[in-house]
Parts: C-alpha cells; structure tokens; sequence
C-alpha cells in the first residue's frame, strides 16, 4: 500500500514539473518562504504588540505550537517518510534540501493553521479568502519545489486546521 501511495505521488509530482518555468521556480522559491519560521515569528510579533490583533496573534500563536509539537515532532518522526529526492534521485531541486522527514509538511500545516484561525474569528471575510488562497499557494509551492509528496501537504493541511480548530476552542471558551 505504501508503494501504491509512494508511486501514485511521485505521478503527480511528475506531471507538476512539466508546468515548470523561470518565473514560476522564482514565484514559488519566494512565496514559500512566507511560511517560514522566521517570517511567521515576525508576523506573530507584529500581532501580538497591537491590541487590537493581539488575540488573533495568540490564537495563532497557540495553533503554530500545537502544529510544531504534533506535526513538527510526533509525526514526523513516528511516520519518518523520505522526501521525493530521496525516494527518487533524479528529482532536481531549486531550493535548499530540507533535512528532517516529509510527512507532514510544516509549511502546509503553519500556512493552514494561519488560514483557519482567521476562518474561525469576526474578521473580515477578505482576510479569511486571502490568507485561504495563501495556504493553497504555499502547500502548491511545497509540491513545485519537489519536497513533498502530495499526501505529506494534504496531512499538514490537515494538520493545520485541526490545530486552529483546538486555538479557537482554547482561547475562545474564555
């Protein structure tokens, strides 16, 4: 069954690379840092300094850590899944080769985990509809750039929702 999966997402990753471009290896290498460590911690700084973000930035903040303690670590190291370069050696990479495992993909999971926490709160419905088309772009960018499986993106999205559905619940109940 897991060679099934395996093939069934190394065919996808295949026929996503024949879209591949210069402009598009740019876009992408660019748009996925956004979901970095480093520009999540100053966008979380940045909410949490104002007041009238600051339980925004706390909801986030929550579902960051429980989709870094559960994602990040647990299930990255009990499902311990090669990335696609390793599984397949002939896959090129653009980016920097990520070193820890591929399933769950952090990237997805943050990206999601952001969207969701801004889909559950009184926002304006433009913010919810931008930061869901950014978590799309950024699990797109994970399976562009070739260092995830499309099941490794599909699992962090999962992921992350489910860890802002628990924020919400947590900071909201107050």
């Amino acid at each position: 069954m897991n060679t099934l999966i395996t093939n069934w997402d190394l065919q996808i990753l295949y026929k996503l690379h024949t879209f591949s471009s210069p402009e598009l290896d740019v876009f992408f290498k660019n748009i996925t840092h956004t979901a970095d460590f480093k520009f999540m911690s100053v966008l979380l700084i940045l909410l949490l300094v104002f007041q009238h973000t600051r339980k925004i930035g706390k909801q986030i903040l929550v579902a960051e850590l429980l989709q870094l303690a559960v994602g990040g670590y647990l299930l990255k190291h009990l499902i311990a899944r090669a990335r696609p370069f390793i599984v397949d050696p002939t896959i090129e990479l653009i980016i920097k080769a990520p070193h820890s495992y591929s399933c769950p993909s952090g990237h997805s999971s943050t990206a999601f985990a952001l969207a969701f926490v801004l889909v559950f709160s009184d926002c304006p419905i433009y913010w919810k509809l931008l930061a869901f088309i950014w978590a799309v772009i950024i699990c797109l960018s994970r399976l562009y750039l070739q260092v995830h499986f499309p099941t490794d993106v599909l699992l962090g999205a999962i992921l992350g929702c489910c860890c802002a559905y628990v924020s919400n619940y947590l900071i909201c109940r107050r």
